[in-house]
This record gives structure tokens, sequence and C-alpha cells, in this order.
């Protein structure tokens, strides 16, 4: 998270603590609290579990496909390829991965300041059952509606992390081509791009062929003029 985004964050959470909480009890400016990355123990011991056990082998299936050349990074159609494939496939494995994590039942620890002998998800929902209370402060939808339409009005497209255009195009293909287009996952997603590359340099060979088209029409014509925005610095 850039600075300016976290400060923007830290400012709607005292403004809505300020508006919604108990004054008596809780100080809004306190509600955020600036610490040094070594301080945040609890979160670089999740960063590095995160790491060991699902980050190194991803990395090395990336490198391992860019060096036998199963993509090209450089490649505009390639680029909006892998992240229209691996984006989705990667959420899903996280979302997995953290559902996993939050569930397991922790081991009793009499030294920890935090709830144990319980999963995570556990104390979260039932603090009282441990010793907890429930700290979070109810805030009316609206206001945080209110919020986002006047902050983040295109919040939308910020989360869209593959073209709409590409997006409609891919599924285009696959239904006109008919193409045999699988359940994503990490033993066919590299067969599956090249599967829908193919594909492409087929659907822009035929437009191309017709002269009556607009050969900046093509779909890698416009992954280039993408490719060239996102690059450049």
């Amino acid at each position: 998270m850039r600075a300016t985004d976290l400060d923007h964050h830290t400012g709607h959470q005292s403004n809505l603590m300020r508006q919604f909480g108990n004054l008596d009890e809780l100080d809004p400016d306190q509600s955020h609290q600036y610490t040094k990355s070594v301080h945040n123990q609890k979160i670089e011991c999740f960063w590095s579990q995160l790491m060991r056990h699902y980050n190194v082998e991803l990395i090395n299936q990336l490198y391992e496909a860019d060096e036998s050349g199963k993509y090209d990074p450089q490649d505009p159609v390639d680029y909006l390829l892998f992240v229209y494939l691996w984006v989705p496939l990667l959420q899903d494995s996280l979302d997995k991965w953290i559902h996993n994590y939050n569930s397991y039942k922790r081991r009793i620890d009499k030294k920890s300041m935090l709830p144990s002998g319980c999963s995570a998800n556990v104390c979260y929902k039932n603090p009282e059952d441990y010793d907890a209370e429930d700290g979070l402060v109810p805030v009316e939808l609206s206001a945080v509606l209110e919020l986002e339409n006047e902050f983040y009005p295109d919040a939308e497209d910020l989360l869209r992390t593959c073209p709409e255009w590409f997006r409609e195009m891919m599924d285009l293909l696959i239904t006109k081509m008919e193409l045999d287009f699988p359940k994503i996952d990490t033993q066919n997603d590299w067969s599956t791009l090249s599967l829908l590359r193919t594909s492409i340099n087929l659907y822009d060979s035929a437009w191309i062929e017709d002269p009556t088209n607009d050969p900046s029409e093509t779909i890698a014509a416009h992954a280039n003029l993408l490719y060239d925005l996102v690059s450049t610095p």
C-alpha cells in the first residue's frame, strides 16, 4: 500500500470511528497506529509463512515458464493472456490458502496475548469464549458507500486486472471457435495460454486478409497499444 493510500485509509478510519464509535472509550486519533515493520511481528511471521508455503513454488513455476519459452512477458498478447488466465487462478489459490490458515486450530499458548487453543475464525466470531472482547465498531453501510462514491468513483475499474474488451474477445473466440477451454489450474494453464495465443493469431490473420478491415483493430494491435501505455513510466 502506498503512503498516500495509507494516509487516506487512516483518515477514513478515524472519521468513521469519530462518527460511529464510543468516544468515551475510544480515541479516534489512536484508531490507527503507525509502526516500523520490525514491530509488526505477527504480520512479518504471516508473510514468511506465505512465502515458504505458497509463493516460492509459484515463483519457480513462473521462472521455469519464462526460461522454457512457454510465454514471453515482453509480448503484449502474452502479457494479457497471462493476466487473463493467471490472476483469477492466483486469487482463488490465495483465498483457499487464507481460508485454511484461518481455519486450523492453534495450540494453547499461555504466554500469548492473543487467543489460542482455537482457530482464528472461531475466536473472531466468539471472542467472549476466549477472554477477549469484540473491538469492532459497527458502521452504517450508507456511510461506507458515500465515501466510496466520493473518493473512489471508479473502484470497479481499479480492481479490474484484465481489460474488459480482452475478456469479451476471449469469450467470443472460445465460443465461435468452439475451443476446448478447461477449468484453469496449474497443470493446464500454459497449454491453455498456448491454445488462446494460436486462436488470436488465426483471428488476426483472418481479419487482416479482408481488405475492408482496419489492421489497427486486430487483437494484437490493441494489445500493443495497451502494453505501450502501461509500460510508459
